[in-house]
């Protein structure tokens, strides 16, 4: 089985596999995934948070698929999305198929809109290379009111793949934003929940790492029955 890992704003991949999302990164591993986790070319354009130099100062980079502005008209501008959608298609192009991908704060955002486009557009990804399950955890915010977005969201506001949400609990910072973007841009019948209580980060616990985990691995069991001959 394997999984796209989308990082979230100004935390390479190897911070979260090494550190932020240990615990459910060998947890995946242990359970078959081969976990695939490109990171942007782009650094950051905007200051990083004290805290997160505070909390890793090792890091020597502070990447972001791209930078958020907000315009006078009630519409955002996500800086850099067009060259990172091009730079993630060329990727899933030339990668194997992936049967989950999973994103974390940016990257579930960033997931939920190539699933978007993906489904609005039979040619922006080959349907040989469709995935089978959407993971974004602590997605940041929906995105109806991105304006290179708009004609999208109008014509296919909701995704159908099937999706496992996961939230952090009101302490999240992003606690209403990623309710709303699972209200806003997925059909709730084949949207599931997994909550934990740290907050903005990944998951930790074993208790849920595992629940995840067996949801993940349940959703992945009915979609290779359905193909099946």
């Amino acid at each position: 089985m394997r999984l796209l890992f989308l990082h979230g704003i100004w935390h390479p991949p190897s911070l979260y596999k090494e550190k932020v999302m240990s615990t459910l990164w060998a947890k995946l591993e242990e359970n078959g995934f081969t976990i695939c986790a490109p990171q942007s070319s782009r650094d950051h354009s905007t200051p990083v948070w004290p805290m997160i130099k505070e909390r890793h100062p090792e890091l020597t980079t502070h990447p972001e698929w791209y930078n958020a502005k907000d315009n006078d008209d009630g519409t955002k501008t996500l800086t850099g999305l067009q060259e990172t959608i091009v730079f993630l298609q060329n990727y899933l192009n030339k990668a194997d198929t992936f049967d989950v991908v999973m994103g974390h704060s940016q990257g579930a955002q960033l997931l939920s809109i190539l699933a978007l486009l993906a489904e609005s557009d039979p040619a922006f990804i080959p349907a040989e290379k469709r995935w089978k399950l959407l993971v974004p955890m602590n997605g940041p915010n929906a995105f109806d009111t991105v304006d290179t977005l708009l004609d999208v969201v109008r014509k296919n506001p909701k995704i159908k793949t099937p999706s496992i949400h996961v939230f952090g609990g009101p302490e999240d910072v992003t606690w209403e934003g990623q309710q709303k973007m699972k209200d806003v841009h997925y059909r709730n019948a084949s949207s599931q929940i997994v909550r934990h209580d740290e907050g903005h980060m990944p998951p930790g616990d074993e208790v849920v790492c595992d629940e995840l985990i067996k949801a993940i691995l349940a959703v992945l069991k009915i979609q290779n029955k359905d193909l099946s001959p």
